[in-house]
């Protein structure tokens, strides 16, 4: 509810009117003593003439007759003229008044009758006292059922009294009021109307009538309501949406976010997010912001367009975007909006993927040669062992013969390994401590690495169990030993650690493929040189 402006041309009529029908009052009033004055001007002159015209004894008749009723019958006409000008000029005057308060009557009626918007004029109290013809179109009565009835009676029960209050107070303080409320159509149905109502003073400048302008907003209100649902459901979509989506100004200000990309980019609030700036605190590298910027100037949309990003702590992401263009009315670029996927994991797994296709190749091939291979191997420890039974152990030769299945027995482990590698061999795996394990390559390796090389353990106590195949953990443990052993030819330190570990998601959304859970944590590490950037890409080919 709001106090009701007029517009400077109704006002402007409104003072007309009201001026023209003061004048009018005032002028009838006038015209009522106007014939007085001229009834009591008229017997005033008769008098004086007749005065006149019998003059006293004691003046001269001559002089009388010759000097004096002349100037006064002169006198008397004077009077009498200007009186008669006077009265025609009132006369005009309140006919003018009345035939332009007839055209003002008539203009009105005129409006009131064409007007879309329903007029009516009421008493303070409600009582109808005029209805336009809109009434009819729009609520469905008659004029006979609308002079009737009330103005509060078609009013919606919860609406009645907030209008009642407000013709109360328009009584009150002369000043009229628009608000809504809602109104009964003769078939039942209720209307939404917008009324603005003026106040008519009486004489006496109180309020003693109303005028009352409705308009029927049921339809606007009805879409006013659809397009409120339709924003609540699109902005539903927008916040639920798994991708992140942000809407920028064409200089790079973050104007909205939803919250998956909050989310995705690490902060605690969308407004912490909205005062960062795309360029430096979004893009991993500000030539890609640039680069997209240039893009969507020239076109108005982009697809399958792949950016690196960077989360609040710095960490990069990798983001699958389409972008848009929007244009304001004259057709000026207004702002951006962008649908972002966080394929960060995606890309990690496709990686992978590719290197585990590309191992499983190699395993196929190394499969097939170490079967081969196997073979030959057969074939060669088997006449070793005829060669060294018929050679005897007092020949000589036979020590040749010990040395060929030796050769043979280490070409048939590293077929092993090669079986291992291309996940030919059988697996057996048990339930095993890697500090028991630990221990007792602890008295193997020394051997295999030399006297120069110091072999240290660091064990956790209580170390939780692993289900794995001993050979394999072997393995391991020995390929890393010889490999930390040729990276200290001047000897050095190797050191075998094991400890309990938890995995939580913040490890596990930093290293896709991993799984939170408690886990075994076994450790080697060397004083050798170490690997540079380039060896350690390579660390898990064969």
């Amino acid at each position: 509810m709001r106090l009701h402006k007029r517009k400077a041309v109704s006002k402007l009529d409104d003072e007309k009117t009201k001026v023209l029908r003061t004048n009018f009052r005032r002028i009838e009033r006038r015209e009522w003593w106007l014939w007085a004055a001229a009834f009591v001007i008229t017997l005033l002159l008769t008098v004086a003439l007749a005065s006149f015209l019998l003059p006293s004894e004691h003046i001269h008749q001559d002089f009388y007759s010759q000097n004096v009723v002349p100037q006064a019958i002169r006198g008397l006409v004077g009077l009498v003229f200007l009186f008669d000008l006077y009265t025609i000029y009132q006369h005009l005057l309140i006919h003018r008044i009345r035939r332009e308060l007839v055209e003002r009557e008539e203009l009105f009626h005129l409006i009131s009758e064409n007007a879309a918007d329903m007029i009516a004029v009421v008493d303070m109290h409600g009582k109808r006292l005029f209805n336009s013809l809109s009434y009819q179109r729009v609520l469905g009565y008659s004029p006979e059922e609308l002079q009737a009835s009330s103005a509060f009676e078609q009013i919606h029960p919860d609406d009645r009294e907030r209008v009642k209050k407000a013709a109360d107070e328009a009584q009150r303080t002369g000043i009229g009021k628009t608000l809504e409320y809602r109104l009964r159509h003769k078939n039942g149905a209720w209307l939404v109307l917008e009324s603005t109502s003026s106040v008519i003073r009486d004489a006496q400048g109180e309020p003693e009538k109303l005028v009352i302008v409705n308009r029927d907003v049921t339809e606007r209100k009805r879409a006013e309501e659809a397009l409120r649902r339709s924003e609540a459901d699109f902005r539903s979509v927008v916040e639920d949406a798994p991708y992140g989506i942000y809407r920028a100004s064409i200089t790079g200000r973050i104007l909205q976010v939803n919250p998956a990309l909050r989310k995705m980019l690490g902060y605690e609030s969308e407004e912490e997010l909205l005062r960062k700036d795309l360029a430096t605190d979004v893009f991993r590298h500000n030539g890609e912001y640039q680069r997209l910027t240039e893009l969507l100037t020239r076109t108005e949309e982009i697809t399958d367009l792949e950016m690196e990003w960077k989360r609040q702590d710095e960490t990069p992401i990798t983001v699958h975007c389409s972008c848009r263009r929007i244009n304001d009315e004259s057709g000026v670029p207004a702002y951006f909006e962008v649908f972002a996927e966080d394929v960060t994991e995606k890309r990690v797994l496709e990686k992978q993927l590719r290197m585990a296709q590309k191992m499983e190749a190699i395993g196929r091939l190394s499969g097939g040669i170490a079967h081969d291979f196997n073979n030959l191997l057969g074939v060669i420890i088997g006449y070793s062992r005829v060669l060294k039974k018929s050679l005897g152990e007092s020949n000589a030769l036979a020590e040749h013969a010990v040395e060929i299945e030796k050769a043979g027995q280490r070409a048939a482990a590293m077929t092993k390994q090669l079986l291992a590698f291309s996940r030919q061999q059988v697996m057996t795996p048990e339930v095993l401590n890697l500090n028991t394990l630990a221990s007792d390559m602890e008295k193997m390796l020394p051997r295999l690495l030399g006297e120069d090389i110091e072999v240290s353990l660091e064990l956790a106590p209580e170390l939780g169990s692993v289900k794995a195949d001993q050979s394999q953990i072997e393995q391991v443990i020995m390929n890393l030993a010889v490999n930390a052993r040729d990276a200290m030819p001047a000897g050095g330190k190797l050191k075998i650690q094991t400890a309990n570990a938890e995995l939580d998601q913040s490890y596990t959304r930093h290293h896709p493929g991993s799984r939170e859970g408690s886990y075994v944590l076994l450790t080697v590490t060397d004083t050798g040189t170490g690997m540079d950037a380039g060896t350690l890409t390579h660390i898990f080919e064969p």
